[in-house]
């Protein structure tokens, strides 16, 4: 397909299209239901391992089509109500067990009003009464007053998320966030001017890059992401699976991280002084040829999560020689 081969000259809206007309199919969603919802533990910027609830909340697609991006398949075609949104979360926190800090994730921007819409912020807060810290996601381009509206209704404190993927300009521009590297400046300097907690979420070995390159540039989101005071750094490799991206790899524009640069980079992210370093596990088996090495590794990395301290490699002996 000839506009792959020249990706970066492409206009955000062609590259939009192209990401679209590409995609499987939508999984089935009830805008009455999140679409997810879990319980875990996590370390927070100050130290304590905080018992986390995470609902993900149905609602409209993102209007940004990042190219990496698969959360999509769990949206809707059009914008859900506050009382949707309610009840979706009473729905969550009716079936989840008591916590310290939430997420609500909503596979786009908290803050994009047609996502979740301001009418249910206040009724959002009011179920979080007993939550010391709430994290939200949302694209620089939209943090502002909803921002700042949502943070004083909340008895807790309000981390918000952000994508900074990689800062190489031109991974930046070709992963179609219609962001740049002094836009990211600015988010995090007026999240930091309005006392927000952040996270920062980086693509382990992002598209557009050589082989050589991928992973020094992780490294160097990373030590961004630190220098620039972030609390929760998370390292998430990237994946196929939203149709583009498998056409990406098997042009060689992309290629997904292997065991040694998920181990090298974690190497590097837990080395950082950030208060809190994740690497994300979700669906790492993928990575991994040998099954025991998957689990033996997600294990140790998921003990690395919460307990903030480094641990060696693990060695699988069902394929390494004795």
């Amino acid at each position: 397909m000839n506009e792959l081969t020249r990706w970066e000259t492409l206009t955000p809206l062609a590259r939009t299209r192209l990401i679209r007309r590409l995609r499987p199919p939508r999984a089935p969603v009830d805008p009455e239901r999140p679409y997810a919802l879990h319980h875990e533990q996590e370390r927070a910027p100050d130290g304590r391992l905080e018992r986390v609830n995470v609902v993900f909340l149905t609602n409209r697609e993102c209007p940004w089509t990042c190219t990496m991006c698969d959360l999509w398949r769990h949206t809707t075609t059009t914008p859900v109500t506050a009382d949707q949104i309610l009840r979706q979360l009473d729905h969550a926190l009716e079936r989840l067990p008591e916590a310290d800090a939430v997420k609500l994730y909503n596979s786009g921007s908290f803050f994009d009003r047609l996502a979740i819409p301001p009418a249910a912020y206040r009724g959002i807060a009011e179920r979080l009464r007993s939550y010391r810290r709430v994290i939200v996601e949302s694209h620089p381009a939209l943090l502002g007053r909803r921002t700042l509206r949502f943070r004083d209704l909340l008895d807790g404190r309000l981390e918000v998320a952000i994508g900074v993927e990689c800062i190489h300009p031109g991974v930046l521009e070709a992963l179609n966030k219609r962001l740049t590297v002094a836009d990211l400046e600015r988010a995090v300097a007026w999240l930091h001017a309005h006392t927000l907690l952040i996270r920062a979420f980086i693509l382990l070995r992002p598209p557009f890059l050589p082989d050589a390159a991928a992973l020094d540039w992780t490294c160097r989101t990373v030590q961004w992401a630190v220098d620039r005071g972030i609390q929760t750094v998370v390292l998430i490799p990237t994946r196929t699976g939203n149709g583009i991206m498998e056409r990406l790899e098997q042009i060689g524009r992309f290629s997904p991280p292997s065991p040694d640069e998920i181990e090298a980079a974690a190497a590097f992210l837990f080395a950082q002084p950030a208060p809190v370093r994740l690497l994300d596990t979700w669906d790492l088996a993928r990575f991994y040829p040998c099954p025991d090495c998957a689990r033996l590794q997600q294990e140790r990395f998921e003990r690395m999560n919460q307990t903030q301290t480094w641990e060696a490699a693990l060695r699988c002996l069902n394929c390494t020689a004795p």
